[in-house]
């Protein structure tokens, strides 16, 4: 995931996303760009950037609605700034496109500690839209 990802995968989110939105501009034609908006938008969860995580995101989405990694990041942006009618129903499309993902994402923690894994997924966990 490039040097933006492992700035933001070691809490230098400041640093990370600037480094992957620069990568962005350079590379427009990256196959990967919708899953680099994505940890753009975890990273700005991560910041307490909740709007700007959620531009991210549709903007991910937008690239690959056929991805239910793109749904979920929908979800998790969406019940962080307390919208969780919405957020069900990318829950919805998330297990229309791979049953089975969101059982799955109840376990998942996307960072190495624990109090960041649990930020990122407390709004999912708070509306009861995961496990």
């Amino acid at each position: 995931d490039g040097w933006g990802g492992h700035g933001i995968a070691r809490d230098r989110n400041e640093e990370g996303i600037a480094q992957m939105e620069y990568a962005l501009e350079l590379n427009p034609r990256d196959l990967n760009r919708w899953n680099y908006m994505g940890y753009l938008s975890r990273a700005c969860v991560d910041s307490h950037r909740f709007e700007e995580a959620l531009s991210w995101a549709q903007k991910a989405l937008r690239l690959r609605p056929d991805q239910a990694e793109a749904h979920f990041r929908i979800a998790a942006c969406l019940t962080h700034l307390n919208r969780p009618e919405e957020a069900q129903k990318s829950i919805a499309e998330c297990e229309r496109l791979s049953p089975g993902f969101i059982g799955m994402k109840a376990s998942w923690r996307p960072y190495s500690d624990p109090a960041r894994s649990e930020h990122y997924l407390a709004g999912l966990h708070r509306f009861a839209l995961i496990g």
